[in-house]
């Protein structure tokens, strides 16, 4: 607010929303005075004295200077900028008009004979009708001052201020000696930091990364020393042809936030196969500053693919239809750039498998990898890939190999709670394979190993849960080669189990007219009773369970051929076991 030429509380707010704010205190402070002319006055206690003030010794006139540290704003905008110190007393309040200069530095030898010389008035705070007396904050705007400053390198400015007119009494006054300023001002952003092309790091010296594409991605890394006070930092980037710099090309990228990354993906028809480019980014902030051009970044373009697929070979697994080898045993696989100069590896993989790479042993050669096959009929998917990442056509490679996953049978009826004999048999047949121990789990459980008999098989008593039970199976040979999984399913109910040395289950016994005996056990705890039928669950008859959860039978076939004794068991509370289905024939 400007009131005759003279302003009070007119500056201190931020020149815009983009702009910093800082307030910053006086580093040291002194005043002269006309009574004391040979005496200096650096940093004492007290208030700050203005203007000619009547004492019983004679008229004093003062004038105070105060310093500040500005260093921290070099290379920085400046805003505005706010001095303002409390007015502790006044000789007349309704005149006031006290005046901002720069001055030279104070030093220990200051004194009024002696003064700092009075460079520049700069501001005159001036009488604001309506206000309190002592007023609590007077402010003279600073701004040119600060700008001076640091516009010239300054690391401190000295700041003086004085009445208007020095003969006047009424202007005398001091202020609290805490003299403050707050500053605005806006940093230009940091010097971005280059990401590179494509995801492939910067590269600021040959060789220069490839990139396979005709708009690659350029990315750049936005820092601002004002943090995200600025707001979305703008940003620039250059592209020239390494043979002609001076041909740049400049592209506005998506603006970024402070520590922030951005991403430019170059339009159509900015570069060329075969061609070699530099680039380079530039940050500019909200006020229009402008960061230095980041370091340059390089790259060449390649975006044909290789034309052939490449070749595949194996001595030890080829490609011919027959069988070879085995079942997860390695073999030796070499794969060829096939004439392709520019090739520097392969991508490879089994059918639904993850793809893995091998480089080449030189560009445009070969390499050889050690894999193992996954299956009896396996397909092998090799390509090609060139300095720049691009892919060949794949070629597809088929081998056929013998089962080596462990051969496994079962004895005996799978019951809930009890146990099954499982026989273990070796899948691998091939020299120096032979097999000496086979590790096995049930339903995912821990690992039991059991150790093979001198022809390679072992038995094992596995138990069983009410349900389906998955017995997954892996052999161990002498050459430490641990065979593929074998998975066995097995489902356990909790039907009798139904035995008869007469008529055995899925053979042929006795004769008509003879009679034979079968014995039921029970899997259902607390079974009371027995049910079964010879002639498919039309008719039931029933057997008390003994003590010992077993029952016999007498039956007699009247005819020959095919029969079916069916049984199950039930509590007394009514509960039933599942039903069993006993297969047999009758001799005729």
């Amino acid at each position: 607010m400007l009131v005759g030429g003279l302003s009070l509380l007119t500056v201190g707010e931020p020149a815009s929303a983009a702009m910093s704010v800082t307030t910053i205190a006086r580093s040291s402070w002194a005043y002269v005075d006309s009574q004391t002319p040979d005496t200096t006055h650096l940093n004492p206690t007290g208030d700050a004295p203005v203007g000619t003030i009547h004492a019983s010794g004679g008229d004093h006139t003062y004038r105070s200077y105060f310093t500040f540290d500005v260093s921290g704003f070099r290379g920085r905008q400046i805003g505005t900028v706010a001095l303002f110190a409390p007015e502790t007393e006044a000789t007349d309040c309704v005149h006031r008009s006290v005046e901002l200069w720069t001055t030279a530095p104070v030093t220990a030898h200051s004194t009024w004979k002696d003064q700092p010389a009075w460079r520049q008035k700069i501001y005159t705070a001036g009488y604001l009708a309506n206000t309190t007396c002592p007023f609590p904050r007077v402010e003279w705007d600073a701004t040119t001052a600060v700008r001076q400053a640091v516009a010239a390198g300054q690391s401190q400015l000295t700041l003086g201020l004085r009445a208007t007119d020095e003969g006047e009494p009424k202007l005398g006054r001091w202020f609290a000696n805490n003299v403050l300023m707050t500053i605005t001002y806006d940093t230009p952003p940091d010097t971005p930091t280059p990401g590179g092309t494509d995801g492939k790091a910067c590269a600021t010296a040959r060789p220069y990364p490839w990139v396979a594409s005709l708009q690659p991605t350029l990315s750049a890394k936005l820092t601002d020393p004002d943090g995200t006070q600025d707001g979305i930092l703008d940003v620039t980037f250059a592209l020239w042809p390494v043979d002609d710099p001076a041909n740049r090309t400049t592209l506005p990228g998506p603006g970024a936030g402070d520590g922030q990354t951005t991403q430019l993906r170059l339009p159509a028809g900015v570069i060329a196969d075969g061609g070699s480019y530099g680039w380079s980014a530039q940050a500019t902030d909200a006020e229009g500053l402008t960061s230095g051009w980041s370091t340059a970044c390089y790259f060449q373009v390649d975006a044909t693919a290789p034309a052939n697929p490449p070749t595949v070979s194996s001595t030890d697994y080829p490609d011919d239809g027959h069988s070879h080898g085995g079942q997860g045993i390695p073999g030796t696989f070499t794969f060829s750039a096939n004439g392709v100069a520019d090739v520097v590896g392969f991508d490879y993989a089994w059918y639904g498998g993850p793809p893995a790479y091998v480089a080449a042993d030189q560009l445009g050669g070969t390499a050889s990898v050690t894999l193992a096959p996954p299956s009896i009929a396996s397909n092998l998917t090799v390509w090609s890939i060139d300095r720049a990442g691009n892919f060949s056509p794949q070629v597809y490679y088929r081998i056929t190999t013998a089962p080596t996953t462990p051969i496994v049978t079962s004895t005996g009826q799978p019951k809930a709670g009890g146990t099954i004999q499982l026989d273990f048999q070796p899948g691998v047949k091939l020299a120096g394979y032979q097999v000496v121990s086979y590790t096995y789990s049930v339903n995912d459980g821990a690992n039991q190993t059991v150790a093979a008999r001198a022809d390679g098989a072992a038995t094992a008593s596995v138990p069983l849960e009410y349900g389906a039970n998955t017995v997954k199976v892996r052999s161990t040979s002498t050459n430490g080669w641990i065979s593929p999984e074998s998975d066995s399913y097995f489902y356990a109910d909790n039907s009798p189990t139904i035995a008869s040395a007469d008529f055995p289950e899925n053979g042929d016994g006795g004769a008509v007219g003879q009679q034979g005996i079968f014995t039921f056990s029970s899997n259902l705890a607390d079974s009371t009773t027995f049910f079964y039928s010879f002639d498919y669950g039309s008719t039931w008859q029933t057997v008390p369970v003994g003590p010992d959860g077993q029952a016999t039978i007498n039956w007699t076939p009247t005819m020959a051929g095919s029969q079916a004794l069916y049984a199950y068991s039930q509590t007394a509370d009514g509960t039933q076991s599942d039903w069993y289905f006993y297969d047999f024939s009758v001799n005729g």
